[in-house]
């Protein structure tokens, strides 16, 4: 049944052409997630990343290619901020002659320290670069009211907890960039041969992930990332029962990782 619509309405428009299923792409599926899910106008919805390589970068070309607007982006050599939006082919260019130097080249931005890429003004954050690049220093002055992560680890348990304090909906990165683990599955069940096939069924995987997350977060009043280590949980769990051989050796495997890792 068609619905007459009146008033002021919501457009979300969604371009979808890349069969690349790595770096940035999922970003850019739970971007439109969290869109449908907050009303927001994707043409006016203005972006910052947070590193510029290869997460960074395939995920800037696919805004670009819906026209979203990219106001700040970060190397590790400064960063760019312009809020009327950057070129993102210049970028691209500049990227390849450059590499992390890029932002010392582009002309028509302002040039940045890394750290104050975080308080800009823009409605969607993406830290696609370091550990816990959300921090105690910078938390508070975020302005952005959304963030997904590209990178492991953005933010600690306790800042992802400040953040839905504050109102912002935080993606952590085991959520956003789940594409790769999900490719794995579609290709193990088999059945699925032409790679369009297999495209559909990952974005409608991916979809269904990311629509549950958000769903029970909201029903359940707490963050997005408390339930996502919720639902991880549930399904390690479940898996731990199914194979519990398995889950013994991976076990041991971890401890082991741990034991002798240089971080610890």
């Amino acid at each position: 049944m068609i619905r007459k619509i009146e008033g002021e309405q919501v457009l979300m428009r969604v371009f979808i052409g890349e069969s690349d299923v790595t770096g940035g792409k999922p970003l850019y599926m739970a971007l439109l997630e969290l869109f449908k899910v907050r009303g927001l106008a994707g043409a006016t919805v203005l972006r910052g990343i947070e590193g510029f390589g290869a997460v960074g970068l395939h995920l800037a070309q696919l805004l670009d290619q819906d026209q979203f607007k990219i106001v700040a982006i970060s190397t590790v050599e400064g960063a760019l901020y312009n809020p009327q939006g950057l070129d993102v082919r210049q970028l691209v260019d500049l990227r390849g002659k450059y590499a992390d130097k890029l932002v010392l080249h582009y002309p028509d931005a302002q040039k940045i320290s890394k750290d104050e890429l975080f308080t800009q003004e823009m409605d969607v954050l993406f830290p696609c670069a370091g550990l816990h690049s959300i921090n105690k220093e910078n938390i508070s002055h975020l302005q952005a009211k959304i963030v997904i992560a590209g990178s492991n680890c953005a933010a600690d348990d306790a800042c992802a907890e400040f953040l839905h304090q504050r109102g912002i909906r935080y993606i952590p990165g085991f959520v956003a960039n789940a594409a790769s683990v999900l490719k794995s599955y579609i290709t193990k069940q088999g059945g699925i041969k032409d790679l369009q096939g297999q495209e559909r069924e990952l974005k409608r995987l991916f979809a269904k992930r990311v629509d549950e997350l958000l769903r029970k977060s909201t029903q359940s009043r707490v963050s997005e990332y408390q339930q996502a280590v919720q639902i991880a949980h549930e399904h390690i769990n479940n898996f731990a029962q199914r194979k519990p051989s398995f889950m013994r050796r991976l076990k041991k495997k971890i401890a082991s990782i741990i034991r002798w890792s240089p971080i610890c």
